[in-house]
């Protein structure tokens, strides 16, 4: 089936520069590729040279989910294969480093790896955080309480990750701590729930997105969200998915 139509873009950009707080092992860029040149990212708000259109959310890679199948070089592969713009690499409790995703855009220039991480709460919910490039999100225990500020603060965006999962209710008071969006299509919402969760997000006038929450290459591209206008910068990615600025697309 043929990957869907966009003009896609090289987009970087990190809210924090940790370079020097996380560093990622050898192997993974040896691997990937020795001769590419590493540099910092640049800042989320400084506009870049290409465009994004088609995004997702949450994606997994070998080197840091345990239950993930595909390393990171196969998910980027599938992705630029569907046609997409940017993924978020969401892995549990670990942030991929910037000099790592150097090396991922010197592979893959026309796709942009946002800074990501899926953490999960003390109180038994998973939360994305996207755009946000500190290392203090993959350490300790977080409440979402002390989350929701903490991403809030810093201009991340915060989503609520398959929920409903593993038990009828929802675990977090979103009702006064609300998240950015809450996921109602991916790979792990059973299509049964995707009704409920859409009436939740409209009652408290949260966006829907699309992710793939690929942990196996074969599953990159069935959901993503399309901006209504090209993004330029990570902030604006950003802002397009906070304000609901995007159709989230599902495949058969």
């Amino acid at each position: 089936m043929p990957g869907w139509p966009l003009l896609v873009g090289d987009v970087s950009g990190v809210f924090v520069d940790a370079a020097k707080a996380y560093e990622p092992e050898p192997a993974l860029l040896s691997r990937a590729h020795p001769t590419v040149s590493i540099r910092h990212g640049i800042p989320a708000t400084q506009p870049l040279p290409l465009l994004i259109m088609l995004v997702d959310l949450h994606l997994h890679t070998a080197e840091r989910s345990g239950c993930a199948m595909s390393p990171a070089v196969d998910q980027l592969t599938a992705a630029v294969k569907a046609g997409l713009g940017a993924v978020a690499v969401t892995d549990h409790h670990a942030l991929s480093a910037p000099k790592e995703r150097e090396v991922w855009r010197g592979l893959f220039p026309d796709i942009f790896v946002l800074p990501g991480i899926e953490i999960t709460l003390e109180e038994y919910e998973d939360i994305l955080v996207v755009g946000l490039d500190d290392p203090q999100l993959a350490h300790g225990s977080w409440s979402w309480p002390d989350l929701q500020a903490f991403v809030k603060e810093r201009g991340g965006l915060s989503v609520l990750a398959h929920p409903m999962r593993f038990s009828s209710e929802i675990g977090i008071d979103i009702e006064n701590l609300p998240p950015d969006a809450i996921e109602g299509h991916s790979t792990n919402v059973p299509s049964r729930l995707r009704g409920r969760i859409q009436s939740l997000a409209d009652r408290l006038g949260l966006p829907v997105v699309a992710n793939s929450d690929a942990h196996a290459a074969y599953d990159v591209g069935r959901f993503a969200n399309r901006l209504h206008e090209p993004a330029t910068t990570v902030a604006e990615v950003v802002s397009a998915i906070r304000e609901g600025r995007f159709t989230p697309e599902v495949r058969p």
